[in-house]
């Protein structure tokens, strides 16, 4: 109870910003991004590297910023749409942290809005 990707992929990882990685793995049973219930089992793979997995990492990525996309889509008048738009942007800046460039190598998979506040964002943490 309590657990989310992030602090997983902390623990598991030793980088948050991992944590779409471990949401991919199990985003068929559990798609909302920011929902694992507490007597949940899910999957945590083995620690990716991030030279040879990056293909499966800029993927889990895309996959997360849908997942949130989705949530919103399902459940519009849902009082949580106001912050998973802001995290869309923000598992968008877990790929730039990663990956720089990652937002520009992948602007035709993401909204323009998206992607600009995500720019803005990692302008101000990514170095």
């Amino acid at each position: 109870d309590g657990s989310c990707y992030h602090r997983i992929a902390g623990e598991k990882f030793g980088d948050r910003h991992l944590w779409p990685y471990i949401y991919s793995a199990n985003k068929a049973a559990y798609p909302d991004p920011d929902l694992i219930d507490a007597h949940a089992k899910i999957t945590i793979p083995s620690q990716p590297n991030l030279q040879k997995d990056k293909t499966a990492i800029e993927s889990s990525v895309l996959d997360a910023y849908n997942g949130y996309l989705y949530m919103i889509e399902k459940e519009p008048k849902s009082a949580k749409n106001a912050n998973r738009r802001e995290l869309a942007a923000r598992v968008l800046v877990s790929g730039e942290k990663l990956y720089p460039g990652f937002i520009s190598a992948h602007e035709n998979r993401i909204l323009p809005e998206y992607a600009q506040k995500a720019r803005t964002i990692a302008s101000k943490i990514v170095k």
